[in-house]
């Protein structure tokens, strides 16, 4: 997947949840990245280690993972898989 299209995935995802007021970001460093759920998110600076992320909400998370699958949302590759991942978010 293009660097652009990643950006624009995580950038757009990031926007979805601060609108609506939900304590979830995703960090990223290349294609690699990571979802956070909860007080975490109001952590300074990077996740850098195992540590940095034990107050991460893991039972949400795997709920918003299960969620993303029950509506077809898996790895995106195109604008049009994006535009879909993002309305499935």
């Amino acid at each position: 997947m293009c660097g652009n299209r990643l950006e624009r995935l995580y950038e757009e995802i990031n926007g979805i949840m601060k609108r609506l007021g939900f304590m979830g970001h995703v960090q990223w460093e290349g294609a690699r990245f990571s979802f956070l759920f909860g007080p975490i998110v109001k952590k300074e600076g990077l996740i850098r280690n195992y540590r940095d992320i034990l107050d991460n909400q893991w039972e949400l998370l795997n709920r918003f993972y299960q969620a993303c699958l029950n509506h077809g949302i898996s790895s995106a590759h195109t604008d049009e898989e994006i535009d879909k991942v993002l309305e499935g978010i």
